[in-house]
């Protein structure tokens, strides 16, 4: 039997110069849910949000377009570097990996 259910594909960071691009491309994937996430979605510093949006949305595929860029700050704020571009990332493969079947 087949079914309707669409894929539900996660971009982060939605508002960047990729996932922008992403979200123009979108509408020529309408077999797919993508499901475009930024910093106002939740916080890339802060695993309870995180996971609690993972959770909430199940998505089967990640993008992750999300990134501390500012290269001209980045010495000065490397906590802030490390969380999202390091700690944020990991969090996200660790859930996909047991989230998200094979």
């Amino acid at each position: 039997m087949a079914t309707d259910r669409k894929t539900n594909i996660l971009v982060t960071g939605a508002n960047g110069q990729l996932g922008s691009e992403l979200r123009v491309l979108a509408s020529n994937y309408l077999e797919f849910n993508f499901i475009f996430a930024d910093r106002d979605d939740f916080s890339f510093e802060n695993e309870k949000e995180i996971l609690d949006f993972l959770n909430s949305n199940k998505p089967e595929i990640v993008i992750n377009c999300a990134a501390y860029t500012a290269v001209d700050k980045a010495e000065s704020e490397q906590e802030l570097v490390n969380a999202i571009n390091h700690l944020a990332v990991a969090i996200i493969s660790k859930w996909t990996n047991q989230n998200i079947a094979n």
